[in-house]
């Protein structure tokens, strides 16, 4: 089993390892019910994740699909649509749109963090539908490189005060490291659970 939340697999290691005592005391028909049961809770939990993104995504899909639209109407009215730079510019902010929808899809599946391309994809459907309104809205589009120099910046920042860290810092490590390594093995202790099973 595959579980993001770790108090979830706590639970179901204490399920399974007290199962595993029933099991040792019934035999192996009680192998069969357990299976059962833990393969019937991993798909109600994978037909809930299934949902979940399902409903994520038909909302991007559907925030995508109208600032599209109502791009292309603007391009439309104004006429700029006919002109190579106006199809060019909507062609290249519906390429933007799919590339980040199917990013985030598969982000989603994989359960994979799409916190920049979303951020991407939120800063395009603004344009679109902010260029219905005024020709400014394409300036929005300067934050892209902006925010990358931001992330740069928090790497070789983190990367200056990692290397230029004073003995008093190193300490601090330490006892950081020793605080995980005793979390770590608090967490690998096995908690057992008692398990009746009746039979007739």
């Amino acid at each position: 089993f595959f579980f993001n939340d770790t108090a979830t697999t706590e639970i179901y290691t204490e399920q399974i390892v007290g199962s595993v005592r029933c099991v040792q005391e019934t035999g192996t028909w009680g192998i069969q019910i357990i299976s059962n049961y833990y393969s019937k809770m991993a798909n109600q939990a994978a037909k809930k994740l299934e949902q979940q993104r399902s409903e994520k995504i038909g909302i991007y899909k559907i925030i995508a699909l109208v600032a599209t639209i109502l791009s292309l109407v603007s391009f439309l009215i104004s006429g700029s649509l006919f002109s190579l730079s106006g199809f060019l510019t909507f062609a290249a902010m519906g390429v933007v749109d799919y590339v980040c929808y199917n990013q985030i899809n598969n982000s989603l599946g994989l359960g994979v963090d799409f916190d920049t391309t979303l951020d991407i994809f939120i800063i395009n459907v603004v344009v679109q539908v902010g260029a219905c309104l005024h020709s400014y809205a394409f300036y929005i589009y300067l934050l892209v490189p902006l925010y990358g120099l931001y992330k740069i910046g928090g790497f070789v920042w983190g990367y200056i005060a990692s290397t230029g860290g004073s003995s008093g810092a190193q300490v601090e490590d330490q006892d950081d490291d020793k605080s995980k390594k005793k979390d770590k093995k608090d967490k690998e202790r096995v908690k057992y659970k008692t398990c009746l099973l009746y039979t007739s």
